[in-house]
């Protein structure tokens, strides 16, 4: 699916690619999962390469920058979910294009943005500019996720301390999908450091301030993720040690239990043997005294232990 967007430069209004003009006008496209027509027409209508478009919609595709005659190729990576998608970037003078293999909110949202007020505002300061608007948008959707993804990492948590979970597999997950967003993160900002060293002819002096306040958005959100990294293995080790105490709490009551069992066993093992001399043997009480020594014995242990606070 193609959509595009022209700016005049008055007013912004949708526009069919075969209409675009690229001489009068500023426009961008975005593609979601676009077949291989669409693809063919795009290449055809921009003078594109055809390997940066069918890298653009790689899932593999990691972050880079490529600089051609006509535009700059950039592929950043986008969450969606647990997962991240590749997005490709072609960047000229006078257009730009966002082409991706799933529906991004981030980029639907502020591509309807065009049509608005601010669609006109955004395309006047230059193509460049909304590049920079695109990837803040999806700066911004990045943190919105960490911050939900923080928020589960603190349930998770008032679990553990609460002693509520029993099963580390809710940990193990978390863990391969905040390594996941890392590695896109890091990602993205390399490509971010390298347009900072003016690496694209498509951006203007002026705008490069934009591309830096990029940068820090990039850079936090890849700070929180360190954070939550270390949250998260936080979260294991407490579990492991409640763990490891809750595994002692019951040795304790084991040994509690066989301890405070053992004296009267041996009482009564010693009054149950078969000889003639048997203390007690013909006293009328004898069968009493026995469960006396019994008692104390029970009753002495439980006093023992308390003092030592096992019970």
């Amino acid at each position: 699916m193609i959509k595009c967007v022209k700016y005049s430069g008055k007013k912004t209004s949708s526009v069919e690619l075969d209409k675009v003009n690229l001489i009068r006008d500023r426009v961008w496209v975005n593609v979601i999962s676009p077949n291989e027509k669409e693809l063919d027409k795009l290449k055809n209508k921009f003078k594109l390469y055809a390997r940066d478009l069918v890298d653009s919609l790689d899932e593999n595709e990691i972050p880079r920058l490529s600089t051609r005659d006509r535009y700059s190729f950039i592929v950043f990576r986008s969450l969606i979910g647990k997962n991240s998608v590749p997005v490709g970037i072609f960047l000229s003078k006078n257009f730009i294009i966002t082409i991706h293999a799933k529906p991004l909110k981030p980029i639907s949202t502020f591509f309807k943005i065009m049509f608005t007020s601010e669609g006109p505002e955004f395309f006047g300061r230059g193509i460049d500019f909304l590049f920079y608007k695109i990837v803040s948008e999806m700066n911004r959707n990045l943190h919105k996720d960490l911050n939900d993804f923080d928020d589960k990492l603190d349930a998770i948590e008032y679990k553990v301390l609460k002693n509520k979970m029993n099963n580390i597999n809710e940990i193990f997950p978390l863990k391969k999908q905040i390594s996941r967003y890392g590695r896109a993160i890091s990602s993205n900002l390399e490509i971010i450091d390298k347009l900072l060293n003016k690496t694209s002819k498509f951006i203007a002096d002026k705008n490069y301030i934009f591309i830096n306040s990029a940068h820090v958005e990039i850079a936090q959100a890849e700070n929180m993720i360190r954070y939550q990294g270390e949250k998260i293995r936080g979260i294991s080790e407490m579990h492991m040690s409640s763990v490891s105490n809750n595994l002692n709490d019951v040795m304790r009551s084991f040994t509690v239990l066989a301890s405070v069992l053992l004296l009267p066993m041996l009482i009564s093992g010693i009054w149950g043997m078969n000889f003639a001399k048997i203390p007690f043997y013909n006293d009328p009480n004898g069968f009493f005294i026995p469960l006396i020594f019994m008692f104390f014995s029970i009753v002495l242990l439980f006093i023992f232990f308390r003092y030592k606070k096992w019970i």
